[in-house]
């Protein structure tokens, strides 16, 4: 119990010294922040926490301003918004720090050097959100698609700024446009193997948006090849289908099990008596049999074949190859002899029927599910590469 106590204790104290533990480490404005906190619970707490709340916004308030200075000599959207961002800073900072006004720190009034900051914030937040809309629009006229992708997201800026700054709701969907690429997907069969359409056409029947991002969009239904940025290919470039097979496997099973009693009898023969003058019974042990026949169908394939990411001209950017192996496999068994001589595996697997042997067909189109699948996540996973 002494131990909790010292550990609540120990807690206790990391909560009072994080106020300085932020200040020592230079981040005054969460040393503000926590100080404030404690101070506004507990008006008393100013003694101890008051000092570093003073220290702090003095520090930087000066930071602030020095920097702000520098800024607004350069002729640069970027370095508007910082300035903006920073008297917003600073305006919060003031804002906290009023809630606790006015405050004595041991009995002596504390002097804070608020300034009024409305109206830098209000020029720069317009000054920035003009630069950036000039420089859109810029961009957005170089028909660049990393210049339409650079354009939007100044655009982005300027809606927190301004959510109805002059054409900007209209611009973006434009810009986004510019700078997407668009990525068909298709499935080419390359093998001798004659396999059906339905095949072909489900290893690219999925939703495309689920694996659209911000700078790339798929097709999977464009029979064209026009007019696309990318091309993600899952090619089938080998089916095998193996011969069906019948395997049959007779075995006997042998095992000792009691059958009964039988009395114990001594060399007189004679039965035995216990102390209690009852006759002594000795398990009766028989050994039985069992032949067992077991019938198994197998029928064995593979699918194999490659997803290419390649450019317009050919070139090719990333490879996935992919095997898929087909198994039918079904397996049946009688016996005749004593039931009791089988295992617990045996007679578990005791019964079944034969049945018909799919045709190469049914198995490669048993495929073309899980090969989708599996494309479907090498796509995913290799998206990256076709946003350059």
């Amino acid at each position: 119990m002494k131990i909790i106590y010292f550990l609540l204790f120990a807690l206790f104290l990391m909560g009072c010294n994080v106020p300085q533990k932020h200040f020592k480490n230079g981040n005054y404005d969460r040393a503000i922040e926590t100080a404030v906190v404690k101070i506004r619970k507990k008006p008393a707490a100013a003694n101890k926490f008051g000092d570093i709340v003073l220290r702090s916004y003095n520090i930087q308030r000066n930071r602030i301003m020095d920097r702000t200075r520098l800024l607004a000599s350069q002729n640069n959207p970027n370095a508007h918004l910082e300035a903006y961002k920073l008297f917003v800073q600073l305006d919060y900072l003031q804002k906290e720090i009023a809630t606790i006004l006015p405050m004595k720190i041991h009995g002596k009034q504390a002097d804070f050097e608020f300034i009024d900051v409305m109206a830098d914030m209000v020029y720069f937040k317009n000054k920035a959100a003009s630069g950036l809309y000039n420089e859109a629009l810029d961009l957005i006229n170089t028909g660049s698609k990393p210049n339409a992708r650079n354009a939007y997201f100044k655009l982005r800026e300027i809606r927190t700024l301004f959510p109805d700054y002059q054409e900007v709701q209209e611009l973006l969907p434009v810009a986004k446009e510019m700078g997407q690429n668009h990525v068909l997907v298709s499935a080419l069969n390359q093998t001798a193997f004659i396999l059906p359409r339905n095949f072909m056409l489900n290893l690219t029947y999925y939703n495309p948006d689920e694996l659209n991002s911000l700078w790339t969009k798929f097709y999977t239904q464009e029979t064209e090849r026009d007019g696309f940025d990318y091309f993600v290919d899952i090619l089938i470039q080998a089916v095998d289908i193996g011969p069906e097979q019948l395997y049959e496997v007779r075995t006997q099973e042998t095992k000792e099990i009691q059958d009964g009693f039988k009395y114990a009898l001594d060399r007189r023969g004679n039965v035995v008596k216990d102390s209690l003058g009852n006759d002594v019974k000795i398990p009766n042990m028989i050994r039985v049999h069992a032949d067992v026949v077991g019938v198994e169908q197998t029928k064995a394939g593979f699918v194999a074949g490659v997803v290419t990411f390649s450019h317009p001209n050919g070139r090719i950017i990333g490879t996935v190859p992919f095997r898929e192996e087909l198994l039918f496999k079904n397996y049946f068994s009688t016996f005749t002899g004593d039931r009791r001589a089988l295992s617990k595996e045996t007679s578990e697997s005791l019964g079944g029927n034969f049945i018909s042997f799919p045709t190469d067909l049914q198995m490669v189109m048993d495929a073309s599910e899980v090969i989708k699948r599996r494309s479907h996540n090498h796509i995913r996973r290799n998206a990256k590469i076709l946003e350059n």
